[in-house]
């Protein structure tokens, strides 16, 4: 017949800010996604997905007209 009321118990039960343990947690997954990331983008650049990587000689000796 009658509504239940709302009361404190009930409110600490839900979290309302975030444990150290949860921001450890994201950020160790932050710090190994950088670095999952910058070794994929390395090896991707060793074998030549992302284009063309000039070998040093050829860095060295351009073989252009407009080289100065």
């Amino acid at each position: 017949m009658g509504k239940k009321k709302k009361t404190l118990h009930n409110r600490s039960k839900v979290k309302s800010k975030p444990d150290k343990y949860d921001i450890v947690k994201a950020m160790w997954s932050l710090f190994g996604l950088i670095v999952a990331g910058a070794a994929l983008f390395f090896l991707l650049v060793s074998t030549g997905a992302l284009g063309y990587l000039p070998d040093i000689d050829e860095l060295e000796n351009p073989i252009d007209k407009y080289a100065s």
